[in-house]
């Protein structure tokens, strides 16, 4: 039975809730040069600010007519100093408008699906940024045709350029050290040189590289889908791979799909998959 003590207290929390929700929700904005800015520490001078609203299906920007962006350091509005550190998840999803963006180095992260649909034609990511993601960070955006990474960026988050269908050039920096799930799944790179610090390769990590016919593995990778998941299954065009004396594992679906692989040549062995047979190796070269 509810007293009369109780039932205040649940209008209470109620209400309390109430406004905490409202205070999520109305986070302080601040718009620029047609760009919304979500303001994340208030007490610092200059005020840090994210690109966007941190919110799914509310664009930075407008999206009715088609721009390049200059992302600024920072910018002044109404007397208040700003500083740009960071792009909000979800910030520019949907944006076929855009078809360029320039990161300030002020910048040091990007959040979830924050490009992801976009139409970009071309990305900078500069080293500031030591993770790209959030997951999804550029998923999907297929008229996107060249990304280059810059030093300092250290990790490639899940799905961050899966489903760019028409991305021909990938620029890696020597600081990069991982690069995870699907992140590349289904492009068209011609040209793959897996940087030095990267010593796995991760769950469908290049798959459906459909255009990839020349794969060039550092000598320091010792395992190649570790995870037991096909990190170059359905390179279509991928005939011959040599795989360095570092790696000790690879896994059976690595290289799955891969029709017109003939050759791979592994740590003291040369295989000829002529008959479509996988080879065993300890675990075995898959087909």
């Amino acid at each position: 039975m509810k007293t009369e003590a109780g039932t205040a207290t649940a209008r209470w929390l109620a209400v309390a809730i109430l406004f905490c929700a409202a205070g999520r929700a109305a986070a302080e904005t601040v718009v620029y040069a047609g760009v919304t800015y979500t303001v994340t520490d208030a007490a610092r001078a200059p005020v840090t600010v994210a690109v966007g609203t941190g919110v799914s299906g509310v664009p930075a920007i407008g999206t009715d007519t088609e721009l390049t962006l200059d992302i600024p350091e920072t910018f002044t509005v109404g007397g208040v100093n700003y500083r740009v550190t960071a792009i909000s998840a979800s910030a520019f999803q949907k944006c076929n408008n855009l078809k360029g963006v320039s990161i300030p180095n002020s910048v040091l992260s990007i959040g979830s699906s924050a490009f992801q649909y976009s139409g970009l034609t071309r990305v900078v990511i500069p080293g500031s940024i030591e993770t790209i993601g959030g997951d999804y960070c550029f998923d999907g955006c297929n008229a996107l045709e060249e990304v280059v990474i810059e030093e300092g960026v250290k990790t490639i988050g899940r799905y961050a350029f899966r489903f760019c269908s028409n991305l021909k050039k990938v620029t890696f920096p020597q600081s990069l050290s991982r690069i995870r799930d699907l992140a590349f799944r289904e492009n068209a790179i011609t040209d793959l040189v897996i940087p030095p610090k990267v010593t796995s390769l991760e769950y469908g990590v290049f798959s459906r590289s459909y255009s990839l016919t020349n794969l060039v593995l550092h000598s320091n990778v010792t395992s190649i889908g570790a995870d037991g998941t096909g990190a170059f299954s359905e390179c279509t065009a991928l005939t011959q791979v040599t795989i360095p004396d570092s790696v000790s594992s690879i896994s059976a679906p690595a290289f799955d799909g891969c029709r017109k692989l003939a050759r791979v040549t592994v740590p003291q062995l040369v295989v000829d998959r002529g008959d479509h047979q996988c080879v065993p190796l300890g675990g075995r070269i898959p087909c």
